[in-house]
């Protein structure tokens, strides 16, 4: 070891030797406990030696790499370094121990924010919300909408990044838009509950006034150019149209549609719980035109149309997607505006409540919890009325047969039961 002022020149000057040689600032000026370490290999190394205060001199000394000297540390930034790591002692720290104890929090920051992801925080709050009647919705939102959020650490979440996402949403459907930051709002209150946050900044993003309740019914002269146009379309966003209008089942139930769900002898459709949107599993009427629908899909030569799996699948692993395209399509074929799919669920059920069938019937149909399943009603009514939900769901399909077949709005009308695509 040796001694001498250490700057920035003399120490540019050091020449390794065949043993490592450690110089130390020394002489007016000096920075005690600051040097250098010479390797062999003509590294120059910047350290710091010290005893912490208290220990006296017969407390055992302690060294602090500083760091490599050369372009990514100059002496004068090391010099700087040793200066503040002098205050630390004198002042009691521990720059060893210290920065230990920074590298574990960082290992432990970085440990939680891997386990501490807003995808981590959604699946906790999906498992404390099982009762929840809408949880198949909710979760198509978190998976749908809220996707860009997965894999970030909650607590790194900002203001910008909600807005931005519900912004981006405002612009696709303004009524989603409102569900998606209740349900952002929510997952993070849970955040914050837990302490993996410490506000929730979702709580800022203004809600919208609640959507108006849709009281469209199309007219019969709509429902059969619609129907038209869907046959033209054919397999899968036409034949799907079809099926929707036919069975008044709502549009992720008919898109995700499983050939293993369907009975054709039987002319029935079993929805499993996890696809009905209150959880419920429910059994589906199949009309004889829906049956046809069904039969010109399985006889088809078409072998893009699956035969096993999901019906109407162009991947054979997912529902059919990106439906606003052929929804244009289908609009501009049909000359129909300002409707959208759910408004064909709402005119079978009118239709139905025009024909006679009863309140508790057309719910049933609809596999929906309304007044008629609720309260004192819900409970002592339990019959599943399957024989007049049959005649209520062959009626309307017999009333869009007629509709189709009858309409003087298109000379190539092709009767529901002989169309096949």
């Amino acid at each position: 070891m040796a001694t001498k002022r250490l700057t920035k020149a003399t120490v540019e000057a050091l020449k390794p030797g065949v043993a490592r040689l450690i110089v130390w600032d020394q002489g007016p000026g000096a920075i005690r406990g600051f040097g250098v370490r010479v390797l062999p290999t003509g590294r120059k190394v910047a350290i710091f030696k010290y005893r912490v205060r208290g220990a006296g001199r017969r407390g055992i000394a302690r060294w602090f790499t500083i760091g490599e000297l050369g372009p990514g540390l100059t002496f004068s930034k090391a010099k700087d370094t040793a200066d503040r790591l002098r205050a630390d002692v004198i002042a009691g720290g521990d720059p060893a121990r210290d920065t230990k104890a920074r590298a574990l929090a960082v290992i432990e920051s970085d440990r939680l924010a891997k386990e501490r992801t807003f995808k981590a925080l959604a699946d906790l709050w999906i498992k404390r919300k099982a009762a929840l009647r809408s949880l198949v919705q909710v979760k198509r939102i978190i998976k749908t909408h809220l996707e860009a959020l997965h894999g970030q650490d909650v607590a790194t979440i900002t203001y910008a990044d909600v807005e931005t996402l519900v912004e981006k949403v405002q612009d696709r459907a303004p009524f989603m838009a409102r569900q998606v930051t209740l349900v952002l709002r929510s997952i993070l209150d849970l955040g914050v509950r837990k302490a993996w946050l410490v506000g929730n900044v979702a709580a800022r993003i203004e809600i919208g006034a609640p959507h108006p309740g849709r009281d469209h019914i199309l007219s019969d002269a709509e429902l059969a150019r619609v129907w038209i146009a869907a046959d033209g379309m054919g397999w899968p966003y036409g034949k799907a149209i079809q099926l929707l209008i036919l069975t008044a089942a709502r549009r992720g139930e008919v898109m995700g549609l499983d050939w293993a769900e369907i009975d054709i002898d039987a002319a029935t459709w079993t929805l499993p719980a996890k696809r009905a949107k209150n959880n419920e599993k429910h059994l589906i009427h199949l009309s004889p035109q829906a049956v046809e629908v069904l039969g010109s899909l399985s006889d088809t030569k078409d072998c893009r149309v699956p035969k096993s799996g999901l019906v109407f699948s162009t991947t054979g692993n997912t529902p059919f997607s990106g439906l606003s395209k052929p929804k244009k399509r289908l609009d501009d074929a049909a000359k129909v505006k300002d409707w959208r799919l759910h408004d064909l669920r709402r005119t079978a059920a009118t239709a139905m409540s025009e024909m006679g069938f009863s309140v508790q019937v057309v719910e049933r149909v609809l596999n929906h919890r309304g007044m008629s399943r609720s309260g004192i009603v819900g409970i002592y009514q339990r019959s599943e009325l399957l024989p007049e939900r049959k005649a209520a769901i062959e009626a309307w399909a017999a009333k869009v047969e007629a509709l189709v077949s009858g309409t003087a709005l298109a000379p190539n009308v092709v009767p529901i039961t002989t169309a096949r695509r």
